[in-house]
C-alpha cells in the first residue's frame, strides 16, 4: 500500500523542489505541504489537483505511482551499508551515507560510534531516504543492515 505522504515527498524530491517551492507553485501553504507529507492531513480533491499540476503529473500518478527510481546494484548497496556502518563520511555532508548513518544511529551507538547531525532525528531522514531511494532499494538496504548487525 502506498501512503500518500510518502508519495508526495517522493514526487517533490524527484522534481528537486523544496516544500516552499512546491507551496508557491501549487498555492498551498507550506505548513500544509509539511502536514501532508507527514501524514497528518488528508488532501482534498482541490489540493490533489493543485499539487499534481505543480508537479506536472496526473492526480492518478500522484496517488498511485512512485516517480522513476534509479536502479541500484547489489554491490552498490553493500558498499553504501559498509560505509554507513564504518562512519567514514565527513560529518555534515548531506549524502545518502550521512543520512543513513543518522537512521542507524541507535545501532551504531551500541557499537561505540555515536552519531548526531544538528539534533535531527532519524525519523525524518528515514522518510526522506525511503522516498528518495524507492521501496525496493530501501528494503535491500534494510536487509543488508540486518545482515551487518
Amino acid at each position: 500500500m502506498i501512503l500518500f505522504g510518502e508519495n508526495l515527498l517522493a514526487w517533490r524530491r524527484s522534481r528537486k523542489l523544496t516544500q516552499s517551492a512546491l507551496a508557491q507553485a501549487s498555492r498551498i501553504p507550506q505548513p500544509n505541504i509539511s502536514f501532508l507529507e507527514a501524514g497528518h492531513l488528508d488532501p482534498q480533491l482541490s489540493t490533489l489537483r493543485r499539487l499534481s499540476r505543480a508537479l506536472h503529473i496526473s492526480v492518478g500518478d500522484l496517488l498511485e505511482k512512485r516517480p522513476p527510481q534509479e536502479a541500484w546494484s547489489r554491490h552498490r548497496i553493500d558498499a553504501l551499508v559498509r560505509r554507513a556502518m564504518k562512519g567514514k563520511e565527513q560529518p555534515g555532508v548531506d549524502s545518502i551515507v550521512d543520512r543513513l548513518r543518522i537512521v542507524v544511529a541507535p545501532k551504531l551507538a551500541a557499537g561505540g560510534s555515536p552519531v548526531s547531525r544538528h539534533g535531527r532525528t532519524g525519523k525524518h531522514l528515514l522518510k526522506q531516504l525511503r522516498a528518495e531511494l524507492g521501496p525496493d532499494v530501501w528494503e535491500a538496504i534494510v536487509r543488508r543492515l540486518d545482515k551487518h548487525a
